[in-house]
């Protein structure tokens, strides 16, 4: 995309900067980056953020995901694994599974809400098991960074984006539509849960839509 931008305005300077979508919102807000354009994987970030600091107030969506289980051909029991029982492998005790960190990216927290809604999909207690501190859960800043633990064997599964699966062809799990986060159709089943972040910030599950908001400061 950057390429295609710089051939049709090679007198602009594109300079880009990636983090978890919450750490961008914040080097905004706190004054520590200024930006011309931001894009984030969940709107709410923007409204969440972005807004109530006078920074943006409106934001266009560009693309939608789900959430997906992603593993490679090493993982153990990969060819156990399914959209039934994929709750029950996690939890055996030589797996080790990662997500991205819920206070820093979006797709933290979607996957704590995904957790929660499994729980009313599944009629299990999903959500306070996966919680749970372990060592064998992995956790960090962006859920891309989980694709190289995959890759060099130090986790055997990992939530992950759709996109992000396919653009590392990882092989991956793809769940019900009541808890992947991705149809519009289940909205009110999403809405039933949601995620208070370290900061109180309220996050209600809703389908995960891609945003960008040009700063009012850009």
């Amino acid at each position: 995309m950057q390429e295609n931008f710089k051939e049709k305005y090679p007198d602009v300077n594109i300079i880009l900067e990636s983090y978890g979508s919450i750490d961008c919102a914040r080097l905004l807000v706190d004054g520590n980056r200024t930006a011309d354009l931001l894009a984030v994987a969940d709107y709410n970030v923007i409204t969440a953020y972005i807004f109530p600091s006078n920074l943006a107030d409106w934001y266009i969506v560009f693309a939608t995901n789900e959430m997906v289980i992603a593993f490679i051909n090493q993982s153990k029991y990969n060819d156990e694994i399914n959209s039934t029982n994929w709750f029950e492998i996690l939890t055996r005790t030589d797996v080790r599974f990662g997500h991205s960190d819920p206070n820093r990216d979006p797709a933290g927290y979607q996957t704590l809400l995904l957790w929660k809604l499994a729980d009313i999909y599944y009629n299990a207690n999903i959500y306070e098991t996966l919680s749970q501190d372990t060592p064998r859960k992995i956790i960090r800043p962006k859920s891309a960074e989980l694709s190289a633990l995959l890759e060099s064997h130090n986790i055997d599964y990992a939530f992950e984006y759709k996109s992000v699966a396919i653009q590392h062809n990882l092989s991956y799990i793809e769940l019900p539509d009541e808890i992947n986060l991705e149809n519009w159709s289940y909205t009110h089943i999403y809405s039933e849960v949601n995620i208070v972040l370290a900061d109180g910030v309220n996050i209600t599950a809703s389908p995960i839509l891609y945003a960008l908001t040009i700063p009012t400061n850009a």
